[in-house]
């Protein structure tokens, strides 16, 4: 079966060596408020506003909608451009920054979180920080099935911030522009797998070290 040559989401290694002066530790609530979705499943529509779950995160799309009545009366408070969403109950602490203006719904697996005193894309790369998965984990509720993470208790963990906006928009901007990157390269990779490159010979072989694929032409007629 061919292989799929997978580049991993970059990811902000925070280190004690940074923690200077000019950063400072402090508790997630203190930069973004915290909430969590509806508790309830929803009565699924054909179409009206999208409705995102734990499944959700990489895309942050959906084939679910609710209506916009039940939308307008559960979510006084929704995700907009610019927030965080991150999840809570089974997978715990994978993020997303928001980046439509669409209204969008969320299940209570999600932790809604509302930057205002942090830069939104800097926040989403601190939380996936080897210190703040550390926090994270720690604060998990491990003997639940399926794991969770009280929105409380997200409140509480400790991150590393720039006291400077400026340093934190240029880290955000920073590793955005490497998932982007991964991305371009990871769709090159993505035809290692593709049954429609039928005059293509794919080849993945795996050196000592590191993966790679390679692609030769196959002479058609």
């Amino acid at each position: 079966m061919p292989a799929k040559c997978a580049a991993p989401r970059a990811t902000a290694h925070l280190s004690q060596e940074y923690r200077t002066p000019a950063w400072e530790q402090r508790k997630l609530g203190d930069v973004a408020a915290v909430y969590d979705g509806v508790h309830q499943t929803p009565d699924y529509q054909d179409e009206g506003v999208m409705f995102l779950s734990v499944e959700n995160i990489a895309t942050l799309t959906s084939q679910k909608f609710i209506s916009r009545e039940a939308f307008a009366k559960n979510y006084p408070v929704y995700p907009k451009h610019g927030d965080v969403l991150m999840t809570r109950i089974g997978d715990i602490g994978t993020s997303n920054v928001v980046e439509t203006d669409d209204k969008l719904a969320f299940y209570v697996s999600l932790a809604l979180l509302k930057p205002f005193d942090v830069d939104s894309y800097y926040l989403d790369k601190s939380l996936q920080s080897p210190s703040a998965k550390e926090e994270l984990y720690r604060r998990t509720l491990h003997i639940a099935f399926p794991k969770k993470i009280n929105k409380n208790q997200i409140a509480e963990v400790m991150l590393p911030i720039p006291r400077s906006r400026q340093e934190q928009e240029q880290i955000g901007a920073l590793f955005r522009d490497l998932d982007s990157l991964i991305t371009l390269h990871q769709r090159k990779y993505d035809g290692c797998a593709n049954p429609l490159f039928s005059e293509r010979r794919i080849s993945c072989r795996k050196p000592s070290h590191q993966n790679r694929c390679s692609a030769t032409t196959t002479p058609s007629g």
